[in-house]
């Protein structure tokens, strides 16, 4: 008997919820009704001056609320491009529709946006102080080669210039620089 009684119980407030849902619904449809006939009696620019005025009182909100539904269910297009930006979706390849994701998420919120921004700021001056770091390097590396280079091209000059001397022919004959044994020269 008990159990008769939970389901008539359970059957009585399933009938309160579904009367309770119809009444939500159909006090959504006289609000939105009543919005379209306050747009039509203030007119636009009587509608602007008047939220302008309006110190933002819950009246105020809820008709805001309420307008903007009714805004988005006049726009017969709303429908059609949500159906076309997912059949979009759906014909983009798996990479595309992974990037519009990304996009999605990064540009769908303040605080992603600016974590994206911080993270490849950082990114570029890691970047940046790497390749400086290289270069700084690999010049300092390029400086002391050339100037190994330049020492021992002021070395040759100097023992093709002293071949006479004799010191300089046994720096030579040391393996420095092999004498020169061109028949043009005097």
């Amino acid at each position: 008997q008990k159990v008769i009684e939970l389901e008539e119980e359970l059957n009585r407030i399933k009938a309160e919820l579904a009367v309770a849902k119809s009444e939500a619904t159909a006090a959504k449809t006289d609000n939105i009704a009543l919005v379209e006939r306050l747009k039509y009696v203030h007119g636009f620019k009587q509608q602007q001056r008047r939220e302008a005025d309006v110190e933002g009182g819950t009246g105020a909100d809820v008709e805001r609320k309420y307008t903007r539904i009714y805004e988005e269910g006049i726009n017969p297009f709303k429908e059609f491009q949500g159906q076309q930006r997912e059949k979009q979706k759906q014909r983009m390849g798996f990479v595309d529709r992974a990037m519009y994701m990304f996009a999605q998420l990064v540009f769908g919120s303040q605080s992603a946006r600016l974590g994206a921004f911080v993270y490849l700021s950082i990114v570029h001056m890691l970047l940046f102080s790497s390749m400086m770091r290289m270069v700084h390097h690999s010049s300092s590396a390029l400086y002391e080669h050339q100037q190994a280079v330049l020492d021992h091209r002021h070395s040759v000059t100097a023992v093709l210039q002293h071949e006479g001397d004799p010191l300089a022919a046994a720096a030579a004959s040391a393996g420095a620089v092999p004498p020169p044994t061109d028949s043009r020269l005097p």
